[in-house]
Parts: C-alpha cells; structure tokens; sequence
C-alpha cells in the first residue's frame, strides 16, 4: 500500500481552546491539516494549512536547538508522528502543537 506525508496541527488561542473544524466527508471535527506536497518540509505544509483551511498564522511549540550548530536550523519537533490507515493508502501523519499568531 502507498504511503503519503500528511500533517494536522492543534492550534491554541489565547484561552487555550483548540481549533477543530468540521470535515464534511468524515462527519467529525479534526484540527487543520492535509497532505504534505513534493518537496514541501512537514512544518511548512501545517503553516500552510492553518491559513488555507482557518485563516490563522502560527508560532509552534517546540522548537529547539540545544547542539548549537551554525549550519543546523532547528526544526519545530511534532507533538506525535503516527501511521493511520486511510483503507486504500496510509498517513503518515505528523502533528504540531502551536498557538495561534496574535496580529498587531
């Protein structure tokens, strides 16, 4: 069976409560998310999807750079990395945590 990258992001406002969204098709609520594009880094694609589908910028949780390596950028690390089964192909999901971005 094929496998694709797909990300969801947990978005927090400043309450603390979490952006869900209703899917339609699976007649549930899930936060933002989707398939990674080719070439496209993990977090980018869940930056990307919180504006296209909430209309919301981001800062993540946990980022880190504790080796201290100049030609190293950290990366934001995913709360969960997980395998689901989608029936005919499986996620390979990687999940964020991040608040949502206050403006101005």
């Amino acid at each position: 069976m094929k496998h694709h990258r797909a990300v969801a992001v947990y978005i927090l406002n400043s309450k603390n409560q979490i952006l869900l969204l209703y899917h339609k098709k699976l007649n549930k609520y899930l936060p933002p998310g989707g398939h990674v594009e080719e070439g496209e880094l993990t977090h980018i694609a869940a930056e990307r999807e919180a504006y296209e589908e909430a209309g919301v910028n981001i800062d993540f949780y946990y980022v880190k750079n504790e080796l201290g390596d100049e030609r190293a950028n950290p990366l934001p690390t995913p709360l969960l990395v997980q395998l689901e089964d989608i029936g005919d192909h499986y996620h390979e999901d990687f999940v964020y945590l991040a608040r949502a971005k206050m403006i101005g």
